[in-house]
């Protein structure tokens, strides 16, 4: 922690530390929890929380502090939505230690000094990452659930579908954005098209009595193929598809793997 009149910053183990241990008091007063306004106190104190940290923290001048916080808003929000959802409690217990630990460890990820090359910040770039890919799912059963349980019966199922479309293209938007790819009419064209192509898996998802969390895992698993094949063929390099064959024939196996044995078909 360096203090020098002015601006005082955590080192970002520091702030790790702080943050595991909020996600503890977070995760013990969730289950003390039971009426809604206590619910949106909760959520409004963990985030304002995470902006102090973020705020405070160190970051390296190329970081920006502000998408830290957003993928710890992402990941808040589809790790609320899990925990709330989620009936297995061998799930839910798995969420619970991902709501505390990773957090933390986007911190932890955090440069300590000024970095002077791009890879030196991969792996915090690639955490921060997770933790979108990991709010989307949360999101998504959540959503999901929501209007199979039509929990707002005033709210047409529709609004969720055409919602949950639209939060996984921006994070799409957000995150070829952020690996650099330029905003252009390609990237617009393809844009719309994963528009078009999420609408279409997010309606096949709301008919399909797969389960709400299996739903969020299969909605990730789409989202991340389509995500990377779309942003290599906006690169300058395109997609190789020599490399990508061996990728989507793993994948096409473990789908299909995934529907058959990790599935509860109603």
């Amino acid at each position: 922690m360096t203090f020098n009149g002015k601006n005082l910053s955590f080192h970002p183990r520091l702030a790790a530390g702080l943050d595991l241990v909020l996600g503890l008091v977070f995760l013990w007063w969730l289950g003390q929890i039971g009426e809604w306004w206590m619910l949106m106190l909760w959520a409004a104190l963990r985030l304002g929380l995470w902006v102090l940290l973020v705020r405070l923290a160190y970051f390296s001048g190329k970081i920006n502090r502000w998408s830290h916080f957003l993928s710890l808003a992402v990941f808040g929000l589809g790790a609320l939505l899990l925990l709330m959802f989620i009936e297995w409690v061998g799930a839910w217990y798995a969420v619970a230690f991902c709501f505390v630990v990773f957090p933390a460890l986007s911190f932890w990820f955090l440069p300590a000094k000024e970095v002077e090359f791009s890879f030196e910040f991969k792996p915090y770039r690639r955490w921060r990452f997770l933790l979108s890919i990991f709010g989307l799912m949360g999101i998504g059963s959540g959503l999901l659930a929501t209007a199979a349980f039509q929990l707002f019966y005033n709210i047409n199922n529709a609004v969720w579908w055409v919602a949950l479309a639209l939060a996984s293209t921006a994070l799409a938007l957000w995150w070829w954005h952020e690996y650099g790819v330029a905003w252009n009419r390609m990237m617009a064209i393809w844009l719309g098209a994963f528009f078009v192509l999420m609408f279409e898996l997010v309606g096949i998802l709301m008919l399909r009595p797969i389960g709400f969390l299996a739903s969020g895992l299969i909605l990730i698993w789409w989202w991340y193929i389509l995500w990377l094949l779309i942003r290599f063929h906006l690169s300058p390099g395109g997609i190789i598809w020599k490399k990508q064959q061996w990728f989507l024939a793993v994948n096409a196996v473990a789908m299909i793997l995934f529907l058959l044995l990790g599935v509860r078909w109603k």
